[in-house]
């Protein structure tokens, strides 16, 4: 058996370049955050209205009670109202800081409601136990829930997509 020439030896074609597209853009899982942000700002708007009934009856909660219900106001202000319209303009921008900035506000809003239910617990003991209501209501172990589990799925993609690195690449304009 003879051996080949380097001659006679075809070389291998070369490989057909891949036709990945690159992920950049609004699109994909990012319209899931967009609606996200878009239903958040919409609810927290309608929620902020039930801030009435505490303020109807005003004279009836004591100093720390008030104290509570401004600070949960603002906080609810901030969280579900003002911060995501500040994401939503960052996000349409494509502005670098916004995977961050979503996973500050996604962290802080978890961290606020645990809070916030802990403090209406201490604040407002004395008239849950006498209308015998529990503090941890449905509506707040359901609000917990729906947190964590945006942070469960949202955070890690905002730190390892492809798409979001991609797509946020402008920084901030001064």
């Amino acid at each position: 058996m003879t051996v080949p020439d380097n001659d006679q030896i075809a070389e291998a074609p070369p490989a057909p370049p891949e036709s990945k597209t690159e992920l950049r853009g609004m699109g994909g899982w990012l319209i899931v955050v967009l609606i996200l942000l878009v239903m958040t700002v919409m609810r927290g708007i309608l929620h902020l209205f039930s801030y009435s009934q505490f303020f109807a009856t005003w004279q009836m909660l004591s100093t720390a009670q008030m104290g509570f219900v401004i600070v949960e106001f603002l906080g609810d202000l901030f969280f579900v109202v003002i911060f995501p319209v500040f994401l939503l303009h960052r996000m349409f921008e494509y502005n670098a800081a916004f995977p961050r900035l979503f996973t500050v506000w996604a962290l802080a809003s978890l961290a606020f409601i645990v809070v916030d239910l802990a403090a209406a617990y201490f604040v407002f003991s004395d008239w849950l136990a006498a209308s015998g209501q529990s503090v941890f209501a449905a509506r707040a172990g359901f609000e917990i829930t729906r947190t964590a589990v945006m942070v469960l799925i949202w955070v890690p993609y905002m730190r390892d997509s492809e798409r979001v690195a991609n797509t946020f690449v402008n920084r901030f304009k001064t």
